[in-house]
């Protein structure tokens, strides 16, 4: 079989204090879909590995809950790495991805096969971040994750 590349997943969250006053302090779950279940079948069955998850702007914490954080110690890519790989890949699907022939694009092959990810069809962990004093404005929180490509080849196949 041969290595397929690894691709990475970043998401940021904001939460918005749109004011006048300052907010002393506030909680964000977030409930992140991890393995595929019952993945007892299927040897490492992740989904989306969790790397991290931090507050990257403001004040404030996140910690995950059980042993749901990089269980299998895998070198997590600096986050300039992740938004560099982010980036190219939207300017290349811009620059052009159709055709004119009628065939189908890769987009709309990645539409047509598109499955929601929630927590009745996967294991999800518990993220749960507190947030500091937040004034009018804005905090971020930054997930970072890896895409499992084997456990979608192997359940799509």
């Amino acid at each position: 079989m041969t290595a397929l590349p690894q691709c990475y997943l970043k998401s940021s969250l904001q939460i918005r204090n749109n004011g006048p006053s300052d907010i002393g302090s506030a909680k964000l779950t977030i409930m992140w879909p991890s393995r595929q279940k019952d993945s007892d079948i299927l040897d490492n069955a992740y989904i989306l590995y969790l790397l991290d998850a931090s507050v990257t702007q403001g004040q404030g914490q996140c910690v995950v809950k059980g042993s749901g954080v990089n269980p299998g110690g895998l070198e997590a890519p600096s986050s300039s790495e992740t938004t560099t790989s982010a980036s190219r890949r939207r300017r290349q699907a811009e620059a052009g991805d159709s055709t004119d022939d009628g065939s189908i694009t890769d987009a709309e092959k990645q539409t047509a096969q598109a499955t929601t990810l929630d927590c009745t069809n996967t294991d999800c962990v518990e993220i749960e971040c507190t947030i500091g004093r937040l004034s009018p404005g804005s905090a971020v929180v930054q997930i970072r994750a890896r895409l499992w490509e084997k456990t979608l080849l192997d359940v799509s196949s």
